[in-house]
Formats: C-alpha cells, sequence, structure tokens
C-alpha cells in the first residue's frame, strides 16, 4: 500500500492562515490524490463523485399514465424514486405511494418500501440473501431528487396492488434480485405497465426508464 508522504508543496499548503476543519479536510484530500496513483481508491472515489453528480441532475416532470379506464372511480399509485435517506444518497431507493386525491403529498400519504432489515446486512445483500423488511413512511428521507410514474387506476387495481405489497413481508432481500426495484417492478407489473429490465439497475434509472416507457403526458404540480 503507498504511504502518504507530504512534499513541500503539499505542507506548504496548510500554512495559509486561518485553516478550519473543511479547507484542512479538503488540502488533504488535494495532498492524497497528488501523492498517491489512480489505483483503486482513485477509481472509487472518482466513481462515487461522478455518482453524486449525475444522480443529482434534475429530472423532468413526474409522468402520468392514465390506467382507470371508464371507472369512475379514480386513485392514484405512484411509483418513486429518490437519494436515499442517507447523507450521501446513495444508492438511491425505490418506493410505493397511493393517494386517493390530487395532488399528492407524498409524506402525508400511504407509502412503502422494500429494504435490508438489518443496517449491517447493506453490504452482505450484495452477495447473498438477507433479511428483508417492508418499511412504512417509505418517502421519509427519500425524497430528493425525485423522480415518479403516477398511474391513475380504478378501486379494484389500486386495493390489488396494496395487497400484493404485503406480500413482500415475506421475502428476503438480495441486491439485484429482490430488492427495492425488483418491488417497484412487481407493482409496475401488477398494473399492467410496460417495464424494463430491473436486474442491478439503480432506481433512479429504473423509474427513468419506466417513465418513457409509458407516459405521454407530465405535471410538474401533481406531486407535493
Amino acid at each position: 500500500m503507498p504511504v502518504l508522504k507530504l512534499t513541500t508543496p503539499h505542507l506548504q499548503a496548510f500554512k495559509t492562515k486561518p485553516l478550519n476543519a473543511k479547507s484542512i479536510a479538503k488540502r488533504l484530500v488535494q495532498a492524497v490524490f497528488v501523492t498517491l496513483p489512480l489505483g483503486t481508491l482513485g477509481l472509487l472515489v472518482l466513481y462515487m463523485v461522478a455518482w453524486a453528480a449525475l444522480y443529482r441532475l434534475p429530472h423532468s416532470a413526474p409522468g402520468i399514465v392514465d390506467l382507470h379506464g371508464d371507472s369512475t372511480s379514480t386513485h392514484y399509485v405512484v411509483l418513486c424514486s429518490g437519494l436515499a435517506s442517507n447523507s450521501h444518497g446513495y444508492p438511491g431507493h425505490c418506493y410505493i405511494a397511493w393517494s386517493g386525491s390530487i395532488p399528492i403529498k407524498l409524506d402525508k400519504v400511504e407509502t412503502c418500501g422494500y429494504v435490508p432489515k438489518y443496517a449491517h446486512d447493506q453490504i452482505p445483500s450484495l452477495f447473498c440473501d438477507v433479511p428483508g423488511i417492508l418499511v412504512d413512511n417509505a418517502s421519509r428521507g427519500n425524497l430528493r431528487n425525485l423522480d415518479a410514474v403516477v398511474a391513475i387506476v380504478d378501486q379494484d387495481k389500486f386495493e390489488k396492488t396494496k395487497t400484493l405489497s404485503l406480500k413482500w413481508k415475506q421475502r428476503r432481500f438480495r441486491v439485484g434480485q429482490s430488492d427495492c426495484v425488483a418491488f417497484t417492478d412487481e407493482i409496475a407489473t401488477c398494473l399492467g405497465l410496460k417495464t424494463p429490465d430491473r436486474r442491478y439497475k439503480y432506481p433512479q434509472n429504473y423509474i427513468a426508464e419506466l417513465k418513457k416507457l409509458n407516459c405521454q403526458s407530465f405535471s410538474p404540480t401533481i406531486l407535493e
């Protein structure tokens, strides 16, 4: 493993006054990248920086697809993606919301998502099945850089998707196979939507492709 050696130019960077914690951290990172070759660590950091920038770019307005036909009963099933509820937002999160009216206030209506039951299983879930849990109030902390497909449905389809979601209480979680994207994909299939390949796909990518396949109208005000 390369040893970090602070040469005179590196040390000179720390002589500027006044220094606060933020400026020290910034200059230390600069010193590390000047000293270390671009290896695995450098590539990982570059990837994370690129991811953070890409998945914070603005989305188009939420897409709308009308599936309620001639029914006079109108309900809404919302398939959502956003940055995850941690400081960096990685790797994003998919979840479902149900509402009986518009505009839809995602922090007020029923929402549900599927995640590992235990935080320490985040990494193991990349390689094996781990306990999963169906989480209520799934919009909490997951509203940043929101993207969504709003399906207008009748009462029957509305209730079917809620019943289907409960079956995930018996599932085990595994990234790329039985995760939040797979959960959302199953609801989308139940609705009769055209669905993209979901395997090993970031939540934001999945919803963006779902919107492209199904939505011909968009509304910036349907969600609040």
